[in-house]
């Protein structure tokens, strides 16, 4: 009962001494407080409390609260777009262009001047013809090509005279120095004689087989330029540098007396003529110069047509064997067919690839044309497909003469390069 009365004495004076101050436990100075430093957050909606140095440096820890954060990471939903850019790839054609050319009837009746056919050249066909190549010599130029009546010989008129070849070996028969360049030179087609014509104006007959000089025509003022012979062989037409086209009679070589007789001297102009054809037949003679081309009766002399207007120098021309047909080649890298009967144009052909056409010439039957070109290509044109064909070989500088053989299997072409080449099916 003592002891009673002193424990609860004992817990009456506890009791009032809580009621007069406040319980404080050891170490910890002062109320509670929270940090509020800027958290740094290494992960959305997950902060984390970075303790000031200054108390970290104190013996007594300090009590940080953290509350609990309820986050929510939405992840986005990504929806990738593909983006696709589409280039065009152009693929450009290996070395062989090709021509397509609209189909036009063949050349069979005169069409009026308003359907005229234009052919655009968009693709290039490649050519069977085989190349053989023949150097005439080593430095200077071929001017001109022609083959013997029977094809069994072929000449090259060049800067430092004249060869003769054997077509079938291919090798040097006769060489002519006569002392100047040689711009042209032919065959009789009846008799087989050679015809040369060059800078003094002069024009020269020989005997190919043995060299034999036979006489001189003597009359141009100017170097002589082309010359053509139609079939018959009773007269020979020369073109110059004086602007004159001359016909002559040729009945003195054969007599053997070797003057020539100047039967007609058809033009007489300022300009040069370049080219010069005549028909197989001899009733048609064209005369290629400045912008235009003279088409004449040589056995009249009569003007039957003029062709004007063309672009610069008429660089050559051909007639078909007929005489009906007419190829020019200008400086505009075209050619124009034209009839003869009507004078109207039936044909454009330009061609692009291959810089200006210098050389034409028809096969005998006039199926085909030959087109020798400023890059060494040499081009042929069927008539009636209208189809331009390219050969996989070429010369190595510009083809200036051409010539097909009298029975057309094969084409002699000459190259400023001073080669001749021969082409063959």
């Amino acid at each position: 009962m003592k002891v009673s009365k002193v424990w609860l004495s004992l817990v009456i004076i506890i009791l009032a001494a809580c009621g007069t101050s406040t319980y404080a436990p050891h170490g910890i100075e002062g109320s509670l407080r929270v940090e509020t430093s800027t958290p740094r957050f290494t992960k959305q909606g997950e902060p984390s409390i970075t303790p000031d140095p200054s108390e970290q440096a104190t013996a007594s820890p300090t009590i940080t609260l953290t509350p609990a954060v309820t986050s929510t990471l939405t992840t986005p939903s990504l929806t990738p777009t593909l983006e696709i850019t589409v280039t065009a790839i152009v693929i450009s054609p290996t070395i062989t262009p090709t021509i397509t050319i609209t189909s036009t009837p063949a050349i069979t009746s005169t069409p009026a001047l308003s359907e005229t056919v234009v052919i655009t050249t968009t693709t290039i066909q490649t050519s069977t013809l085989v190349f053989t190549e023949v150097l005439v010599i080593q430095s200077g130029t071929v001017n001109q090509v022609a083959w013997s009546p029977d094809g069994e010989l072929f000449a090259a008129a060049t800067s430092v005279g004249i060869y003769l070849y054997d077509a079938e070996i291919l090798e040097i028969t006769r060489r002519f120095d006569v002392g100047e360049p040689v711009n042209s030179v032919m065959f009789s087609p009846n008799k087989g004689l050679l015809v040369s014509g060059g800078l003094n104006a002069d024009i020269r007959w020989r005997e190919p087989g043995n060299g034999q000089f036979l006489g001189t025509f003597d009359g141009h003022l100017l170097g002589v330029t082309d010359l053509a012979l139609p079939a018959p062989g009773n007269i020979l037409a020369s073109g110059s540098d004086d602007g004159t086209v001359r016909v002559w009679g040729t009945a003195n070589i054969a007599s053997g007396s070797g003057a020539g007789e100047v039967l007609h001297t058809l033009r007489d102009a300022a300009n040069r003529v370049t080219s010069i054809a005549i028909s197989w037949d001899g009733q048609v003679l064209a005369a290629g110069s400045y912008q235009k081309v003279c088409l004449w009766d040589p056995t009249s002399g009569e003007l039957l047509d003029t062709i004007a207007d063309l672009s610069g120098w008429v660089n050559d021309i051909a007639l078909s064997t007929d005489g009906r047909i007419l190829a020019v080649a200008d400086s505009s890298s075209q050619i124009q067919l034209w009839d003869t009967s009507t004078g109207e144009q039936t044909h454009d052909i330009p061609i692009e690839q291959t810089g200006q056409i210098l050389a034409l010439a028809f096969s005998p039957d006039g199926s085909l044309l030959a087109l020798g070109c400023q890059d060494g290509s040499v081009l042929t044109w069927d008539v009636a497909g209208n189809k331009l064909k390219v050969p996989l070989a070429k010369h190595e500088d510009a083809v200036v003469s051409l010539m097909f053989s009298p029975g057309g299997s094969l084409l002699l072409t000459g190259s400023v390069d001073g080669t001749v080449g021969v082409w063959s099916e």
